[in-house]
């Protein structure tokens, strides 16, 4: 049902995805120079049609530059 790219682990649980992404792991495109730089877990799944998400997204922020996305 869903896809990974780099090594993603996930674990799919009654009502969410729980991801978690390691130390030195990015996804980001510098709008300075337009480097991507994308080697953080990724899970996807395709759909098809017209829909509706409701999403809400969870981060401790232990470090600087921590982040959390959709």
């Amino acid at each position: 049902m869903y896809q990974t790219l780099h090594n993603a682990e996930f674990e799919e649980q009654k009502d969410r995805i729980v991801l978690e992404a390691g130390p030195l792991t990015d996804y980001i495109v510098s709008p300075q120079t337009g480097t991507v730089t994308a080697c953080a877990p990724f899970v996807f799944r395709r759909i098809t049609g017209n829909f509706t998400l409701q999403a809400r997204v969870a981060h401790a922020f232990a470090s600087t530059y921590d982040a959390a996305c959709l």
